[in-house]
């Protein structure tokens, strides 16, 4: 048999009767199309083992569908003595490359979530306070990782030659400050705590200040940081702002209220409007405190005054301004409480303790409200339990099972206030005497005390009757509130 192949697509003249094959490979080498013509009377017809050793001659050695071949042989075979024509179809196709994946870079949830906008709660109302500015993160959380990009695969064309494959595209980790890249960088890892931001140029930054350039109010919600807070505005009134470290206030708190696990600095006053309150793990500064409630475990600074506020303080009170005043209010100090004046010329009740930690007088202030109304539930528990055993004593058969059951629940209501009266007796006990043994705490008054003002230290109390000025008041040595020159 005499069979031309033309891989350029082009049908060669042949004089033979004998069925022809044309291969022809597409422009980029993926497949080979062949086309098998029937014979002619007296020709004979194109084999198997004939067709694949025309592939093999046209360069077709990849990728080659015998079955596809042996069903256009049949074919053509089939249509031999038919109208002039061929059968055609692919017999070969090339593997194509395979390009590689892109790396893929994954934010921590915090990185993602929506901020400044109000909550929805669960029975569908919005609150107003809750607007989630700050993303707090721990040191060593992992906000950011990334599945590198993988190599791509080559292919073959039908030919047997190589195709060109596309890597996949890298997309770098980028560490802003406050954060770094793990060992194997395939991470972003927080160095410190902080406040977490992802920048518009992908940085990763984190933060251990947080700062609001305005008030505190409906535009920020209520803030929770577990650095250092600075705001530049005010704290209105309702809203609350918490910092695990120092809070920085460049306005003032106007009802708000505040907590801070270091120190507490407000450039202007804090105006408690009785609803606020500030609470430092270290020290409190403020130009003057109004109807506000300030407790502080070191000393408390204040310029002007503080005037008809509830303060605890476990180190000194000073307010020694030009205008430094007390007036009105209930001040405890552990160390000191020094001021301009105490007191006012209207008679204003104004109460200063010293001496001893705040914290313990308040315990030993609770201590002795449940101790009292554990004493008056025992009385009456003990009140039931004897009316009840009377009554069964006079009438044991009439002493049915719903009296029972109160004579046993008064029974065990008066076992309950025997041991709570004897715990607290036992800690009211403790807490008197470390009260009784102070020998510190001393309150300074650089100008004028005026009536109206009562100062107790440890537990003798002093009230002020007559003016004084330039003086302080301390315990002697025989334990009694004396007067000295300021």
């Amino acid at each position: 048999m005499n069979s031309p192949v033309d891989r350029t697509g082009l049908n060669l003249p042949s004089q033979s009767a004998d069925g022809r094959v044309v291969i022809r490979v597409s422009p980029d080498g993926n497949e080979a199309h062949m086309t098998v013509t029937p014979p002619r009377p007296g020709g004979q017809a194109v084999n198997m083992p004939q067709a694949l050793t025309l592939l093999s001659r046209s360069g077709v050695t990849y990728g080659i569908d015998t079955e596809a071949v042996e069903q256009l042989l049949a074919r053509a075979a089939g249509s031999a003595g038919a109208a002039e024509g061929g059968q055609s179809g692919i017999v070969a196709r090339g593997k194509s490359p395979v390009r590689g994946q892109d790396a893929v870079v994954s934010y921590h949830e915090l990185l993602q979530t929506p901020s400044g906008y109000p909550q929805a709660k669960a029975d569908g109302s919005v609150d107003h306070f809750q607007l989630n500015l700050v993303r707090n993160v721990a040191q060593g959380t992992v906000l950011a990782t990334r599945q590198p990009a993988t190599k791509g695969v080559p292919g073959t064309n039908v030919l047997g030659a190589p195709v060109a494959c596309v890597d996949g595209k890298e997309i770098p980790l980028r560490p802003g400050k406050g954060a770094r890249l793990s060992e194997d960088g395939l991470a972003v890892i927080a160095e410190t705590e902080g406040h977490a931001v992802l920048g518009y140029d992908g940085r990763v930054v984190v933060s251990p200040i947080f700062e609001i350039r305005g008030d505190v109010d409906t535009s920020t919600g209520n803030i929770d940081f577990l650095g250092t807070v600075v705001v530049m505005g005010s704290i209105a009134q309702g809203y609350v702002v918490r910092a695990g470290q120092n809070l920085e206030i460049h306005g003032g708190i106007d009802g708000g209220t505040v907590e801070a696990g270091g120190d507490v600095t407000v450039r202007y006053g804090i105006q408690g409007g009785s609803k606020g309150r500030v609470v430092a793990g270290g020290k409190v500064q403020a130009r003057f405190i109004e109807n506000g409630d300030v407790r502080c475990h070191r000393d408390l600074t204040v310029s002007d005054g503080i005037l008809h506020s509830k303060v605890r303080c476990s180190g000194k009170v000073s307010v020694v301004g030009r205008r430094g005043s007390i007036i009105g209010g209930q001040i405890k100090a552990k160390d000191e409480v020094v001021s301009r004046t105490l007191g006012s010329s209207l008679l204003t009740t104004t109460e200063i303790e010293v001496g001893v930690a705040p914290e313990t007088r308040d315990e030993l202030d609770v201590v002795r409200r449940s101790l009292h109304e554990a004493v008056e539930g025992l009385r009456k528990a003990q009140q039931a339990v004897s009316l009840l055993r009377e009554l069964e004593a006079k009438n044991p058969l009439e002493f049915d099972p719903g009296k029972r059951s109160m004579l046993m629940k008064a029974l065990r209501s008066q076992y309950h206030f025997q041991g709570q009266r004897d715990q607290l007796t036992i800690r009211k006990a403790a807490l008197e005497e470390e009260v009784q043994l102070t020998q510190l705490g001393r309150v300074w008054a650089q100008d004028t005390v005026y009536p109206g003002v009562r100062v107790t230290i440890g537990t003798e109390t002093y009230v002020v009757i007559d003016s004084l000025t330039h003086v302080s008041f301390y315990l002697s040595d025989h334990h009694e509130i004396t007067l000295g020159t300021a």
